[in-house]
């Protein structure tokens, strides 16, 4: 955490959050500290539900398309792995599902980033029930019993361990919203299987209203965050609400959930689309989240309202913009903790297309892409094909130039919300669906120094570097303060421009422009002019993130090689008084330097999902100026 006076400090989180943001989470740390929350919420005291939950009555999943799917046998793989004890956490390698807690077990107050020293999150993922997914799939396909006897007696499992809030699944409201939504699949999903036992069904329906008790009294909390936890925790109220309809705490948690899930749409999303927590991942997350809601109110038998239609409506046209068709993937932009909750249509953790086919449908009411397996998500909803494939959509928030094979983005924004990463004018660069300039990603929030959350810095990004410091002012693992905006020059077919001014600790304004000369040909221009009278030499770093190619440099041209592809990217700067400025390059490999003096564990990594982190090449240039300085990087692509 930077050193800053408490006073200032106070006033630039006030800036930064606002008042409504403070005084929410003040409210929730008081209610913490004083006692209410442990009383409201008492521990190992067991609520039974006024009924059993007839999951079939008005169902919020469809099943049907399983019978005529081509790909019935990747979610009878997936279910098998389930079978077998083990799930894949944050979509990655296989672990074995296990529940098992440090002992003994505490109020959920009383938890932290993390546990016994491990990342909390690595608790939450199995409790997540993500993994129930494919064996709801799997049953549909083939009504074999082992499927749903796995879901109970793993349901059952966790919930001996995890006694009404006590242990850390019960620590996070939105942790425990979330698990509603795979135990209302599974519940639909399985309820006319032999083994869905009169007393197991009992069982679920308890859990779920013992669930739905707990979220208000962090709704304080989740409001103050102005993130995702706002909208699963509505969520999760919403779904409470509509399976104990009949009762009035059910209808005041569906009043209140969709009262919430409304009120955090309108704030969290931007005219153009962008979504308060800059991350490309928990956009997703908000889409599939904006399903769900959407399908209830379907149940309802309720339009959505005009006014949050458009929100929906430029949020999915904000992640078409971020797309490569070719892949599904996306950049890797902001925080990435490994959530994918409706993991339907696609084998791939990285692949938005599902997500996006689906959202395309609901609140665009066209098709995105052609048919393909990650229609199967669409269908989960019954979203059957509307109109002709989508072709003019475009989001003023995305900055992106490009031809047939390749394509370039630049980090423009202007905030209206915290900032998640450090990386303003940040660059990719795509081709033939393969990320040659890359987003380091998350890798973790909370582990052991220096990996909390340190890719968000800016060194780690495709940008530069002043004096080795970020663009703003860490305050803390996830909070930024005296932020910076971009002014975006220009943007036309084959160029784009944009420009930042950071005033400290040394004041720069720098202005990127990326040029697409050919489809194989990138010129990017960094310019570098100091505001002041500098009264020392300063350093200025370029870095760009590469692929894990074999690699051979000349001088100051670097060549990467795999099969076919090839990458030859040449980077030279120039001043007022000197044409050429030889600086100091250094190649880091896996936090372990290759080339160069430099040492620097956080650089060339990069993470494709939480807790997962694969070796690249991070190539960074060091100029030592006392005047402004202009940086060129040519990309040539084969």
């Amino acid at each position: 955490m930077a050193e800053i006076n408490p006073v200032e400090k106070a006033l630039l989180l006030l800036r930064e959050l606002g008042l409504t943001q403070l005084t929410e989470n003040l409210i929730y740390r008081l209610q913490i500290n004083s006692g209410w929350t442990e009383r409201k919420t008492p521990p190992n005291q067991l609520c039974h539900a006024p009924f059993t939950i007839d999951f079939g009555r008005e169902p919020f999943f469809f099943f049907d398309w399983l019978r005529s799917t081509r790909e019935t046998k990747t979610y009878i793989e997936q279910a098998d792995e389930i079978v077998s004890g083990q799930y894949r956490p944050f979509g990655d390698r296989l672990s074995a599902l296990d529940f098992s807690l440090p002992q003994p077990l505490k109020h959920w107050t009383k938890y932290g980033d993390t546990l016994d020293g491990r990342d909390i999150k690595t608790y939450w993922e199995p409790a997540r029930f993500i993994w129930t997914i494919p064996l709801c799939l799997a049953y549909k396909i083939t009504e074999d019993e082992k499927y749903p006897e796995t879901f109970w007696r793993f349901f059952s499992t966790f919930i001996e361990a995890n006694p009404p809030n006590l242990g850390p699944n019960w620590s996070s409201a939105q942790e425990v919203a979330l698990r509603l939504i795979p135990w209302t699949m599974a519940g639909q999903a399985f309820e006319k299987s032999q083994v869905s036992t009169k007393e197991r069904k009992g069982l679920l329906a308890d859990t779920i209203w013992q669930h739905c008790r707990r979220i208000p009294s962090s709704l304080n909390y989740a409001r103050s965050q102005h993130n995702n936890h706002w909208l699963s925790e509505a969520l999760g109220l919403m779904i409470g609400g509509v399976h104990f309809k009949d009762t009035n705490q059910g209808q005041y948690w569906l009043k209140t959930g969709i009262r919430e899930f409304e009120s955090a749409l309108l704030t969290l999303i931007d005219d153009d689309g962008t979504f308060s927590q800059h991350s490309t991942n928990y956009h997703r997350m908000l889409l599939d989240l904006a399903l769900i809601y959407w399908r209830i109110l379907q149940i309802k038998k309720e339009d959505l309202a005009p006014e949050i239609k458009e929100k929906l409506t430029a949020a999915t046209v904000w992640l078409i913009g971020q797309l490569d068709q070719l892949s599904g993937r996306v950049p890797n932009l902001g925080h990435n903790d490994g959530t994918n909750l409706l993991p339907v249509g696609s084998k791939e953790y990285s692949d938005f297309r599902p997500a996006l086919q689906a959202a395309s449908r609901a609140f665009l009411d066209v098709d995105l892409l052609a048919v393909g397996q990650w229609d199967d998500l669409s269908a989960l909803f019954n979203l059957r094909t509307p109109t002709p494939a989508l072709t003019s959509q475009v989001s003023s928030a995305t900055h992106r130039i490009e031809s047939e094979q390749t394509w370039a983005s630049l980090r423009v924004c202007s905030f209206s919300s915290r900032p998640a990463h450090a990386d303003l004018l940040h660059t990719e660069l795509w081709k033939d669906g393969i990320n040659l300039a890359m987003d380091a990603g998350t890798y973790a929030y909370n582990l052991p120094a220096p990996w909390q959350n340190a890719l968000a810095s800016t060194l780690v990004h495709n940008t530069i570097t002043i004096d080795d410091c970020d663009q703003f002012l860490k305050a803390g693992k996830f909070l930024w303060l005296r932020r910076v905006n971009v002014q975006l020059i220009e943007k036309k077919d084959k160029s784009i421009s944009a420009k930042i001014h950071v005033r400290q600790p040394v004041s720069y304004e720098q202005t990127r422009s990326i040029i697409l000369k050919d489809p194989s040909y990138f010129e990017v221009t960094d310019t570098i002019k100091f505001s002041g009278k500098e009264s020392k030499p300063i350093k200025v770093s370029i870095q760009w993130l590469l692929p894990d190619w074999k690699y051979r440099l000349k001088e100051n041209a670097l060549e990467l090689a795999n099969g076919k592809n090839r990458i030859h990217l040449e980077l030279f700067a120039i001043s007022e008084h000197v044409q050429t400025i030889h600086g100091s390059v250094s190649l880091i490999r896996g936090g372990e330097t290759l080339l160069g003096n430099c040492v620097n564990p956080i650089r060339g990594w990069v993470s494709k999902t939480y807790l997962s982190k694969d070796p690249s090449l991070s190539l960074a240039v060091e100029f030592v100026t006392e005047e402004d300085l202009q940086i060129k990087s040519i990309w040539k692509l084969q």
